[in-house]
């Protein structure tokens, strides 16, 4: 799979509504002699929201800043799953997100994502940061009209990959400072 011809991708820049859930008391890598209370962890179950909107832009141009939005939007809402640490930086989250999409593509998709999220970072005393990224599907109810192209009509199922920088801030951890994410819905075939 060639990411630099992926398109079109959605760049989201995910504003966090809320995030429910307990914090959990775990042993933190800086603190192994005990539990401390990790403000990145959410408890179980988490609740998000954020909009976007559509740019068909190949992924790799993002970096260089090139981006052609289009006059399309989607707002998504969603939960994530807390399923674990299989080693101690990486905590495992399975996702499942509702979209709607409205202006130039109007459709509803559900997407199902499984994220690796890693936490420990140097300067997490200053500005505590989490790093994600996840891959899974995402199913369109009717096909994206501004995913066709001349060569292949608009696929309804797609490999869906997500890339994610999260920030908080030291003195109230647990409020999102920054979050961005990318996703990228691929062709499954």
């Amino acid at each position: 799979m060639n990411l630099g011809h992926c398109k079109p991708w959605l760049l989201c820049l995910r504003a966090t509504c809320g995030m429910t859930g307990l914090l959990l008391a775990l042993p933190h890598p800086a603190n192994p002699s005990g539990p401390i209370v990790d403000p990145r962890e959410t408890g179980p179950w988490s609740a998000f929201a954020y909009v976007g909107q559509v740019s068909d832009t190949a992924f790799a141009a993002f970096p260089r800043g090139q981006t052609d939005f289009q006059s399309s939007w989607v707002g998504v809402i969603g939960v994530t799953k807390d399923l674990g640490r299989p080693i101690a930086p990486v905590k495992l989250e399975g996702e499942a997100q509702l979209g709607q999409h409205w202006e130039n593509q109007n459709h509803q998709e559900i997407n199902l994502v499984l994220t690796t999220r890693w936490l420990p970072f140097p300067w997490d005393e200053f500005w505590p940061t989490t790093a994600a990224f996840g891959a899974g599907f995402s199913y369109a109810f009717q096909r994206p009209p501004l995913e066709a192209r001349p060569d292949r009509p608009a696929e309804r199922l797609l490999v869906y990959l997500l890339l994610e920088l999260e920030l908080t801030r030291p003195q109230k951890p647990d409020q999102i400072l920054f979050s961005a994410s990318i996703t990228v819905p691929t062709p499954t075939g």
